[in-house]
This record gives structure tokens, sequence and C-alpha cells, in this order.
């Protein structure tokens, strides 16, 4: 096996959220949990976006991970809105 060392730039950029300021992560760990609600779940995520990518997923047992990251600047979100 032969390992090479990344490129010095890549590396920088690791956790840099590609130029998002937040990030947010939740768990629900509950037995009322199911697919239906997930999808319930993504749905309003998808309705409400406005700047931020964001994952729904099942988990192996009843409940849920959702995890969003901002995806434009509230500068330049605010500038697309006064312009509109």
């Amino acid at each position: 096996m032969l390992l090479e060392p990344i490129e010095e730039a890549l590396l920088e950029s690791m956790g840099s959220l590609d130029g998002g300021s937040h990030l947010v992560s939740m768990l629900v760990v509950d037995p009322r949990v199911d697919q239906q609600l997930v999808e319930h779940v993504r749905g309003l995520a998808a309705e409400s976006a406005n700047g931020v990518h964001c994952g729904i997923s099942a988990l192996a047992g009843p409940g849920l991970a959702l995890r969003g990251r901002e995806t434009a600047s509230r500068q330049s979100r605010s500038q697309s809105a006064s312009v509109s």
C-alpha cells in the first residue's frame, strides 16, 4: 500500500463549511418517529431551505437525523432580497 499526502490547499479547506458560517445537527430518538414523519420533515426542510443545504435520514432505530449547513452568506441573501 502506498499513501500519498493530500495537497496542502485541500487540507486547509477541510472543515471550512465551503464558505458557509453555520452548521446544524439534530438527532431525534422517539418511538413515534416513522418513515412518514421523516418524509414530512424532509418536505418542511425543502420548503424553508432559504440558503441552507440540509439532509434528513431515518436512524436504524426509531428516530431521525437532521444535518444542515448554510450555503449562502447572509450578505448575499440580503442583497438578493433587496434586488427582488
